[in-house]
């Protein structure tokens, strides 16, 4: 919406390109919508020149969006537009190999899915991490997430599991995955279901005591409306239209803007109320003035306002996902974590070795049922891609007769 706003505002004030592409987002997923949007607009508005440039911004790398993915279509569409045909018919094939490429990337990798050892690769991403993570194991799951990012090209995959039944399935996973390594360390003389009981016993009143001694669910409450307040704040930010006023320009304003602002109002409210309408005009210039370059200084920092915004949003929603892992140990411990996880050990009796095997039944139907929304989010990008490419193909037997037509013309 950001980006739109500025496009609205060069078409009737003329700015430059280079001075709208400047405010847009830095590379992320919305900078790449707000790119897209800007190129189709510069298309509906005849400026392909323009257009072509942000296409080809966006198709370069091999970061795969749905925005990059239709800007590699878009490209040679707007070529022909400025008559390039030979220009856009190479580019469709170059596409039509990106496209092919791609496709077929993801389909080794949604037959990957199905490997106990690649999902469970993934889902390290997500295990809990040590009590005392040191910056070795913080350069370790920075790496690892790098690694993922590079595999699937984007990390768009994250928000196929980030729905709240997935969430929960999650959570169950991290709490297998931790009773299995504790299997695993017992003695062979404690491997038995007693012992798990004892431990998972211990467990939630540990878990208990942290709640209460460390006020988790109050704090729990807490980041649970900084992050609504946020969110909120951000929407605005974006959805709302730049305009001189007090109702947009505040919530953006930094302490030291705000007092500026409400000082201008102040004093356009004294000069209106104590001078005479011939003497206002001045004063009240000035101020409107003074107001303008505020307006414009917050505008150029409302994409950084809003970065720090999305930063601390980011920030709130991991701290609440630390809290709600202690907490689920013991909402779940006796009602849910019973219906849920600890069904799975109904039929062990008294042998390590069959719980064990249990919980390995578990993990795999937890990994399974989480591999299903790996798969989805692949094909559904397949899908896409392959939608892409029979366009693609189309252009370019178009293309290909009216070039061969335009060569016969010219014979």
């Amino acid at each position: 919406m950001l980006a739109l706003a500025f496009i609205r505002r060069a078409q009737t004030e003329t700015a430059s390109a280079e001075h709208i592409l400047s405010a847009l987002p830095s590379q992320t997923r919305y900078r790449d919508l707000a790119m897209s949007s800007y190129g189709g607009l510069a298309m509906d508005t005849g400026d392909y020149k323009l257009a072509a440039r942000v296409w080809l911004t966006l198709s370069e790398g091999d970061y795969w969006t749905q925005s990059s993915a239709a800007a590699r279509l878009a490209l040679p569409m707007t070529l022909e537009q400025m008559a390039s045909r030979e220009l856009a018919l190479t580019q469709y094939r170059l596409a039509e190999a990106r496209y092919e490429e791609r496709v077929g990337q993801l389909k080794v990798m949604v037959n990957k899915v199905d490997d106990p050892a690649w999902m469970g690769g993934l889902l390290e991403v997500f295990a809990a991490p040590p009590a005392a993570a040191s910056e070795a194991e913080d350069a370790r799951r920075t790496a690892l997430m790098d690694q993922w990012r590079s595999t699937f090209g984007h990390t768009d995959w994250l928000e196929w599991l980030a729905t709240e039944d997935v969430h929960e399935l999650l959570l169950q996973w991290r709490e297998l995955k931790d009773i299995n390594a504790w299997l695993q360390a017992l003695p062979e003389e404690l491997a038995t279901f007693d012992a798990l009981s004892v431990e998972r016993k211990r467990r939630t009143v540990a878990a208990r005591e942290t709640i209460s001694e460390q006020g988790l669910a109050p704090r729990r409450a807490e980041i649970a409306q900084n992050i609504d307040a946020l969110s909120a704040m951000i929407d605005r930010m974006r959805t709302a239209s730049p305009e001189r006023s007090a109702q947009w320009m505040l919530p953006l304003a930094d302490a030291e803007q705000t007092a500026k602002l409400e000082d201008l109002a102040a004093k356009r409210a004294m000069v209106r109320e104590h001078m005479k309408p011939a003497e206002q005009e001045r004063y009240l210039a000035r101020i409107d003035r003074l107001e303008g370059l505020y307006f414009w200084e917050l505008i150029e920092s409302r994409p950084q306002r809003i970065r720090e915004l999305d930063k601390m949003l980011r920030e709130a929603r991991a701290a609440a996902s630390e809290v709600d892992g202690s907490i689920a140990r013991v909402t779940h411990a006796e009602s849910e974590f019973s219906a849920g996880v600890e069904t799975d050990f109904l039929a062990f009796q008294s042998r390590a070795d069959d719980i064990t095997r249990q919980v390995a039944v578990a993990l795999r139907d937890r990994e399974t049922r989480l591999a299903e929304q790996v798969r989805g989010g692949i094909r559904r990008e397949v899908a896409q891609l392959e939608r892409h490419l029979l366009i693609t193909r189309m252009a370019i037997a178009r293309a290909t007769d009216a070039l061969a037509l335009s060569v016969e013309t010219q014979k």
